[in-house]
C-alpha cells in the first residue's frame, strides 16, 4: 500500500519509539512524587518543556502539555472564556477544524458571540471583515495556520498587526496542528498568544499535544483536579508520550526547511501529472506544499477513498462520514465550491518518506478512478 494520508497521522519515528521505549524501561514514578523514580519523570517532561519553549523565546512555564490538538484548542478558547468572563466575544472563520468550530458552538450555547469570517477561493481569511469583526469585547480570535483539509496557509503576519491596531489586548491563537515542524510560525512577529500542536503530525506518539502561549496570558482549567501542569490541566502526566513529542519535535523542527522543498518537488509532480484530468484542484497554489486536494462533482469523495483503496493508495475524502453518509466539506463550501463538488473531496497529503514513485502511482491510480 502506498500510504499518502500524513495529514491524517504520520508514523511514529524509529528514533522516537526507541526514546519512548527507553523512558518506559527506565523507570515508571509518578512526576508528582518527590521520590527519585518521580523526579526522573519529571525531569523527563521539564527537558520537553524546556525545549518546546526554546523554540518560540519562551519561558518552560508558558508550555502545557495535554492529550492532542483537540484539548489544546479547547483549552485555548474554553480557559480564555472561563479567563475573561467580561469578554465574551470570539472571532474565528468559516474554514476551521471541528476542534475549534464546534468549540465555538459550545461557547455560543454558554453565552459567548462569535463572528465566522468568511474566506476567499482559495481559503484565505477576509482582513477587512476580519478588522470589522473586532470589538472592545473581543477575547480571542481563533485562526487555523495551514488547514487540514486543503492547505491554504493564513497570514498570520498581517493577521496579528490587525488584532494589535483595533485592539491589543486580544489574545491571538493560531490551531498550528498541520504547520507545527513543517511551516514556520512567527510567534513574536505576528503577537501570536497561543499556539496548539499535536505530536502524531509530525511523526510523533498519538495522545499528545501541547499549548504554547504568551507570558502575558492567564487562562482558567478545563479540566479539573490536581495542579499538574502548572494548575491549567489536571491528571498525572503522560511522561512517555512528553518523551516522544520532544524527540519529534526536535527531528522535524531543525529539518523544517528540506523538508518544505521536499514537499514543493512531490506536489508539483502529481499536479503535473494530473493537469489533463478533469477535476476540481482545491488546494491553492501558494498553499502548504504537502497537501493536494482534489475534487470531482460525479463521484463522492468517500466512494473515490474506497476506490483509492483498492489501487492500494491510502488518502482521506473532506469531511465524508463513510460511503453511505456522505457530507459535503463545510471548508470547501466556504471557499465558494458547489454542493457537488464539496461532496467530492479528496485528500492527498505527502510525507517525509513519501517518493516520486510513489506519486507516480498515485496519478495512476487518479486516472483509473475517474475513468480517464
Amino acid at each position: 500500500m502506498t500510504y499518502l494520508d500524513y495529514s491524517a497521522t504520520t508514523p511514529c519515528d524509529p528514533d522516537v519509539m526507541r526514546e519512548i521505549s527507553l523512558v518506559m524501561a527506565g523507570g515508571y514514578g509518578n512526576p508528582s512524587a518527590s521520590h527519585s523514580l518521580g523526579q526522573q519523570s519529571a525531569a523527563v517532561i521539564f527537558k520537553a518543556r524546556k525545549y518546546l519553549a526554546s523554540i518560540f523565546h519562551l519561558q518552560p512555564q508558558q508550555v502545557v502539555f495535554v492529550s492532542g490538538g483537540t484539548e489544546s484548542d479547547n483549552l485555548a478558547l474554553q480557559g480564555a472564556f472561563k479567563a475573561r468572563a467580561s469578554r465574551n466575544h470570539f472571532i474565528t472563520t468559516t474554514i476551521e477544524h471541528d476542534a475549534v468550530a464546534v468549540t465555538c458552538k459550545s461557547l455560543e450555547r454558554g453565552g459567548a458571540k462569535i463572528n465566522y469570517i468568511p474566506v476567499n477561493k482559495d481559503g484565505i481569511v477576509d482582513l477587512q471583515k476580519l478588522y470589522n469583526a473586532i470589538t472592545p469585547e473581543t477575547n480571542v480570535v481563533s485562526i487555523i495556520h495551514v488547514n487540514n483539509e486543503m492547505g491554504a496557509i493564513q497570514p498570520l503576519t498581517e493577521i496579528g498587526k490587525i488584532i494589535r491596531d483595533k485592539n491589543k489586548d486580544v489574545w491571538f491563537h493560531i490551531d498550528a496542528i498541520q504547520s507545527f515542524g513543517k511551516v514556520p510560525i512567527p510567534m513574536e512577529e505576528a503577537g501570536i498568544d497561543l499556539i496548539s500542536i499535536s505530536g502524531h503530525k509530525i511523526y510523533g506518539p498519538v495522545g499528545i499535544g501541547a499549548l504554547i502561549m504568551s507570558p502575558r496570558v492567564q487562562l482558567q482549567p478545563v479540566i479539573l483536579g490536581g495542579k499538574q501542569e502548572h494548575g491549567l490541566r489536571a491528571g498525572t502526566e503522560n511522561y512517555v508520550a512528553v518523551r516522544g513529542l520532544h524527540v519529534a519535535a526536535e527531528r522535524f523542527v531543525e529539518k523544517e526547511r528540506g523538508l518544505f522543498e521536499h514537499y514543493k518537488k512531490l506536489k508539483a509532480r502529481f499536479l503535473k501529472g494530473i493537469e489533463n484530468i478533469p477535476l476540481e484542484i482545491i488546494s491553492p497554489k501558494d498553499g502548504a506544499p504537502y497537501i493536494a486536494t482534489i475534487a470531482s462533482s460525479k463521484l463522492p469523495g468517500a466512494i473515490a477513498v474506497q476506490k483509492f483503496n483498492e489501487f492500494g493508495i491510502e488518502v482521506s475524502a473532506g469531511s465524508a462520514c463513510g460511503a453511505r453518509s456522505i457530507k459535503p466539506s463545510h471548508v470547501v463550501l466556504a471557499m465558494g465550491y458547489s454542493r457537488q463538488i464539496a461532496e467530492g473531496v479528496v485528500r492527498f497529503s505527502f510525507g517525509e518518506m513519501t517518493t516520486g514513485e510513489e506519486i507516480d502511482k498515485a496519478v495512476e491510480a487518479v486516472r483509473e478512478v475517474y475513468g480517464v
